[in-house]
């Protein structure tokens, strides 16, 4: 029996968002909401788990994805909101273990605002997550970024990635670890020298909060200072400021 690939990409992804993960689990999934699905889809029987997998393992998942994500801008109304904090983050598989999928890793963009992902890539291990950066942003690109702020932690801070967010229009916060030592060197010597001097004759600017969580209450600090003239020699597309952040119980 022939089947719509409209519907089987609709079954399965509504199967995913319900928290299967299997295509054994996609067929049930199917066939328990049949009534359901038949009030939008029109089909005659759910396809069985072999037909969910020889499907997708003909997609092309780049082009899939970008689909996907065309369809995730279309359904939140056509673009992101300026202001939007997107973060890219590596996690490892959801359920994956040592044993069975062993350094699967994703790498996934979350919207602050729209509460969601809106694009997960896999990768072979931790370590391949700043060679899969370049397609993550090819991607991101499909939705207009300009004006969100994109957040990547220490695997990111590259000036490429920069440059790349630059021309996107986005706005940038990176994690600034020793994996660029000349920079992180000259940016601690710069706070250091600020907060050694009396605030007011600094540029700085300072943001705090105050939690209570697990029984214990946790202070956090975070300073900014502009980056020019400063930093110039390093050539860092895009750079405006640099903050130094910390927290204590």
């Amino acid at each position: 029996m022939n089947h719509s690939l409209v519907n089987l990409i609709v079954i399965a992804l509504c199967a995913v968002t319900s928290g299967a993960d299997t295509f054994p689990e996609i067929q049930t999934f199917g066939e328990t909401k049949r009534v359901w699905l038949k009030s939008f889809l029109s089909f005659r029987r759910i396809p069985d788990h072999d037909m969910f997998r020889r499907v997708f393992a003909q997609l092309n998942p780049v082009h899939f994805q970008s689909s996907a994500l065309d369809w995730i801008c279309q359904a939140i109304g056509g673009r992101l909101e300026a202001g939007d904090i997107l973060s890219i983050d590596g996690q490892h598989l959801r359920g994956a273990s040592e044993s069975e999928v062993q350094g699967i890793h994703m790498v996934n963009v979350w919207s602050a605002k729209q509460g969601l992902c809106l694009t997960a890539t896999a990768v072979e291990g931790k370590g391949d997550e700043i060679t899969t950066l370049p397609s993550v942003l090819d991607t991101l690109s499909l939705s207009e970024v300009q004006g969100c702020i994109v957040t990547i932690d220490a695997m990111g801070t590259q000036r490429e990635v920069a440059r790349r967010l630059v021309e996107l229009k986005a706005d940038y916060l990176l994690g600034l670890k020793k994996n660029q030592p000349n920079l992180f060197r000259d940016v601690q010597e710069m706070f250091d020298d600020a907060l050694r001097r009396p605030v007011e004759s600094t540029a700085l600017d300072l943001a705090k909060t105050e939690d209570q969580r697990h029984g214990r209450v946790e202070h956090r600090r975070c300073w900014v200072l502009p980056a020019a003239p400063d930093l110039n020699d390093h050539a860092w597309p895009g750079l405006r400021s640099v903050g130094c952040h910390t927290h204590s119980d």
